[in-house]
């Protein structure tokens, strides 16, 4: 006699699956505007970033420029040892082409602790300079 097997349904994507994938949606399409989308008055931008570790007094230059029609990502994640800090120089950013100023500076100082529970922060330092170049 043959054994009688029920058929499994192929099951869609699992909620965890659905949420993953709505993440990174969304992260593709922040990353796909382009600067001319996002700030339709600017013609370019640079991001002069200079990043100062508290810890050994160690420093990391690094310049970004920005086209109007490259992708405008204006986060930058910690290389400190929190592993998961971010600097988000949309603020920044936003103000100085709402003003119409084309230069501004900033800094930032990663909060985020070492361990959870901890006081210990992280503290790593980012210095930015922003020159922003509009169209006529």
């Amino acid at each position: 006699m043959a054994q009688y097997r029920k058929r499994r349904i192929a099951h869609g994507p699992n909620k965890n699956e659905e949420k993953v994938r709505r993440g990174q949606e969304a992260e593709t399409r922040s990353r796909s505007t382009s600067l001319g989308e996002r700030f339709p008055a600017v013609d370019r931008l640079i991001l002069e970033l200079t990043v100062t570790a508290p810890q050994d007094g160690s420093v990391e230059r690094s310049t970004r420029d920005i086209s109007a029609d490259q992708g405008c990502e204006l986060t930058l994640g910690c290389p400190g040892r929190c592993g998961r800090g971010v600097f988000d120089l949309a603020a920044m950013v936003t103000a100085a082409v709402e003003a119409k100023n084309p230069a501004a500076t900033g800094a930032a100082v990663c909060q985020e602790p070492f361990l959870p529970g901890l006081p210990d922060v992280c503290g790593v330092k980012v210095d930015c300079r922003l020159t922003i170049t509009f169209k006529p």
